[in-house]
């Protein structure tokens, strides 16, 4: 997800912290799993501002993703 203006400066990383942290467990409130695809990725942000949502995304997320 591109930006094209400053004024949206933190809008991909609200998603992202939204979708891939917060939405995208595998284990739901009570800490059993889920049997649903949690926390879509969403691409965007530069390199280590974004890495915390993909590899929390990766380690605790339903969906397999490549890594080749």
């Amino acid at each position: 997800m591109l930006t094209y203006s400053e004024d949206l400066e933190y809008f991909v990383p609200y998603l992202q912290q939204l979708d891939m942290e917060s939405n995208g467990k595998s284990i739901n409130k009570q800490g059993r799993r889920v049997d649903y695809d949690t926390g879509p990725i969403i691409w965007g942000g530069p390199g280590n501002q974004a890495q915390h949502s993909y590899y929390q995304l990766l380690c605790q997320g339903t969906l397999k993703i490549a890594t080749v």
